[in-house]
């Protein structure tokens, strides 16, 4: 037998000779099949069962309810194949039911067994072809998506090593985006060394600022890559004023420091939080240096991922443009809506 996305089909029908004969045809096929003539237990079954097939004989439970039982079922469960059967020709209720979308309406007289069983077994192999495809087309989609962001990790990869070799070369200053560098501290030392060793041609940018409100001012406008908040300020908590840069939402590097009472032109210095860790300890202003371009290097790195992005979508524009097509049109095949466009 195939392998149906479902076996279970109602008959609604008084328990007589023709329902036993429906009963063992569709038993034989290897269909489980419930017959009942209780409005109450059908309904019941209807809202909690899925039946692939469901079998409605016109006057049960009572006269011309077949038809509403049909409109319920369409409702609630429309891939279930729907037939309407009478022992009696009924014209009306023949045109309804092909109005409502059933199935067929069977008059049970002759050898229409072998018709019905036939065509509801059609049915279900039919509903069980339609889901295989559907979850073939969810595969292929998935697997179509994991692919093309295989080839821009490795499209991006590629970059990232070109980019790799050129910083172990060497990156002049001027070569790399401009860094702006906030430094909150009521000692100007740390801010006056730094003006010594770099320059703004070279892309830097030094803005030193004394108070503590000052800082938060000027960081709500996100004017700066990277921000050195000592602890000690004249008018607020260090600490504070790092939180709330920190807390922003966007991609600057914020550090707190202190001077280093031990060492004159020594810095602590606290990479991710306020918390006791043990600060980075930074010899120099030179050592001081260093780290900023690093974290400048960085920047730039992040700033090059989006930039081959754009590069990938730029070179296979054409390819990205075909897939977005074919992936609409297997959405709309997957959502039923696959007839031919005119």
């Amino acid at each position: 037998m195939s392998n149906y996305v479902g076996r279970e089909i109602l008959l609604v029908m008084q328990d007589n000779a023709t329902a036993k004969n429906i009963q063992s045809a569709f038993m034989n096929l290897g269909f489980w099949i419930t017959v009942s003539s209780d409005l109450k237990s059908i309904l019941d079954l209807l809202d909690n069962k899925f039946f692939v097939g469901a079998i409605l004989e016109q006057d049960t439970p009572k006269p011309g309810y077949g038809l509403k039982l049909a409109q319920k079922i369409i409702e609630v469960s429309p891939l279930t194949a729907t037939y309407l059967v009478s022992p009696n020709p009924d014209f009306p209720a023949l045109l309804q039911a092909h109005r409502m979308g059933l199935k067929d309406f069977v008059q049970l007289e002759g050898e229409f067994l072998p018709y019905l069983v036939g065509s509801v077994r059609k049915a279900a192999e039919e509903l069980e072809h339609s889901g295989e495809r559907d979850r073939l087309l969810k595969d292929m989609a998935n697997l179509h998506g994991k692919f093309l962001k295989q080839m821009i990790s490795l499209h991006i990869k590629l970059m990232e090593s070109e980019e790799s070799a050129r910083y172990r070369d060497g990156v002049p200053d001027e070569e790399l985006p401009p860094c702006k560098v906030l430094i909150v501290d009521p000692d100007a030392t740390v801010a006056e060394q730094l003006r010594e060793r770099i320059t703004e041609t070279g892309g830097w940018q030094i803005t030193h600022l004394t108070w503590g409100g000052e800082a938060l001012d000027f960081g709500t406008e996100g004017a700066f890559h990277i921000a050195l908040i000592c602890r000690s300020l004249p008018d607020l908590p260090g600490t504070m004023v790092f939180q709330t840069l920190k807390s922003d939402e966007s991609d600057a590097n914020v550090f707190l420091f202190d001077h280093d009472q031990k060492q004159a032109g020594s810095l602590l210095l606290f990479e991710n939080s306020v918390s006791q860790e043990l600060p980075l300890q930074v010899q120099d202003a030179d050592d001081l240096l260093g780290r900023l371009r690093d974290l400048r290097r960085m920047m730039d790195t992040s700033y090059k991922k989006k930039e081959h992005l754009k590069t990938f979508k730029a070179q296979h524009y054409d390819f990205l443009q075909e897939y977005q097509r074919v992936q609409f049109k297997m959405k709309k095949v997957m959502q039923g809506d696959d007839k031919p466009e005119t």
